[in-house]
């Protein structure tokens, strides 16, 4: 089910502003980061936009090395009730600050890239953050 989120996520970031045209395709595999982006270097990026998607929100932080290395991409999927993207934005960092961090650096085939993923203890809120980023710099 994570994996059908998180694909879908990166097919409407992708149709949504992500530069794909310029940004080269991995043919070798990048060396394994070192580690994950702490939660607390995410929440303090904070996210670029969000935009609704089905019964949810999805927050997207485009570029970010955090507190690591490697250039990142954020990815949020949170089913918040909020109506307005402003108010939306607001409650997706603030629902960050209960995330924990669940697995990772992995790497995708499918992707082509390491990810890690974070979740909150009742798994309603979603997060990868992506290696290299999906977005070029």
């Amino acid at each position: 089910m994570k994996s059908l989120i998180l694909t879908t996520m990166l097919s409407t970031l992708l149709s949504h502003g992500a530069n794909t045209s310029t940004a080269p395709l991995v043919k070798v595999r990048p060396p394994v980061p070192a580690s994950c982006p702490s939660l607390n270097s995410l929440i303090t990026q904070g996210l670029d936009y969000v935009a609704p998607m089905f019964i949810a929100w999805v927050g997207v932080k485009e570029n970010s090395y955090y507190d690591t290395k490697d250039n990142w991409t954020l990815v949020m999927f949170d089913p918040t009730n909020e109506t307005k993207g402003r108010v939306a934005m607001q409650q997706l960092v603030k629902d960050l600050k209960i995330a924990q961090n669940q697995m990772g650096p992995t790497w995708d085939n499918d992707l082509q890239a390491y990810g890690c993923t974070y979740q909150d203890k009742d798994n309603n809120l979603f997060v990868a953050a992506i290696t290299p980023s999906i977005y070029s710099e």
